[in-house]
């Protein structure tokens, strides 16, 4: 994974990490979102990590074993190896390019970077380089008063769109209208109130109708940040970051004018060997209606096999419009196959006061 919100590279437990047989160091704790107790990891000195032809000789890298890492629960749930983060972000220019699914990494330049990407406009937006990672300020509509300035974690690394801890900024108040959303950090469960919101400024672009995670247990809060902006947001752009002059260049990429829709049905899914493994289904969602179990394996969608690769189309079609979708799945050794019913969850609800009790 590229990760602009790890401080570290990780080598995480896998079956192809276990065949490296590396040499285990002291033991660490390492912190992140979360509101359970910080996972145990091992220092892995002197190796040399490779991207492309693109090598870093000698680095301390982090392992983190099966049983600290929150998200996964045996090894047919780890569906990549490890993270490449601060050494490389802070040693190059770093240029993601979506539209062609492409990285770029540069030589730190002595004149003006040009980036490879084709685009209209760069927009150079300021960052904050704070132990390794970056952060950017943005505005957020998070209420009926004037949007709200946060300064928010860039991170490639984060599934979601924008997540704000509230106890962080005295005008983030809580949601009035709002579903209940448990996700997993790397320091346990991040519990959630989910809303919409109207607008989101960063970098002079404007995104609408997003959904806003109030993350009320286990948010971002390191160095004075308000949340973290994520790879739903981020992916609509090519980027280029640029940590040694502190700056994120941004242009809108062909994924601009997609909507960022909320999910509709109440599954919480995760990568599988062999395809989609149900982790949590929400109360009074339509998935809990359906026959679904903590546990099953989603392995097809309306006749288009789950890989690791069409598991995101499975989550946007989950969170489309239409009314149903047609799932197979795996229970044990059982396989089963039914249409489930696609709803809002916001109706499904109740309105609370700004307070938030």
């Amino acid at each position: 994974m590229l990760d602009s919100g790890a401080a570290a590279t990780v080598i995480i437990d896998s079956r192809r990490s276990r065949a490296l047989q590396l040499e285990m160091g002291g033991k660490i704790t390492v912190s992140g979102p979360g509101t359970g107790p910080d996972p145990v990891a091992y220092i892995v000195r002197d190796t040399t990590v490779s991207l492309g032809d693109v090598s870093l000789e000698k680095l301390s890298v982090i392992y983190l074993p099966l049983d600290s890492i929150p998200f996964f629960e045996d090894l047919d749930d780890v569906y990549f190896d490890g993270v490449i983060g601060a050494h490389f972000f802070s040693r190059f220019i770093v240029e993601i390019n979506y539209d062609e699914s492409e990285i770029s990494l540069t030589e730190l330049p002595t004149g003006d970077y040009q980036p490879k990407s084709p685009a209209d406009h760069w927009q150079e937006v300021a960052l904050e380089i704070d132990g390794g990672v970056s952060y950017l300020v943005a505005q957020v509509d998070a209420g009926p008063e004037e949007a709200v300035e946060v300064k928010l974690l860039v991170d490639t690394g984060y599934r979601g769109a924008i997540s704000v801890t509230p106890e962080t900024h005295a005008d983030l108040d809580a949601p009035l209208e709002y579903f209940e959303d448990v996700s997993e950090g790397l320091s346990g469960d991040v519990v959630s109130h989910v809303a919409m919101t109207d607008l989101l400024t960063v970098g002079g672009y404007n995104l609408n109708r997003l959904p806003l995670s109030y993350a009320l247990a286990g948010g971002e809060s390191e160095s004075g940040s308000n949340g973290i902006l994520g790879n739903d947001v981020l992916q609509h752009f090519n980027l280029v970051f640029d940590y040694h002059n502190e700056r994120l260049l941004m242009a809108p990429n062909q994924n601009f004018a997609m909507p960022i829709d909320v999910d509709r049905s109440g599954l919480q899914l995760r990568p599988h060997v062999r395809g989609a493994v149900v982790r949590r289904i929400a109360t009074g969602s339509a998935a809990e209606a359906s026959s679904l179990k903590v546990g099953d394996i989603i392995t097809e969608y309306n006749g288009t096999p789950v890989t690791y690769k069409s598991i995101s189309e499975l989550k946007r079609t989950l969170a489309s419009e239409l009314d149903r979708v047609r799932l197979c799945w795996m229970s044990g050794e059982t396989r089963q196959c039914a249409d489930l019913s696609l709803a809002s969850r916001f109706e499904e609800g109740v309105a609370v006061t700004a307070s938030g009790t």
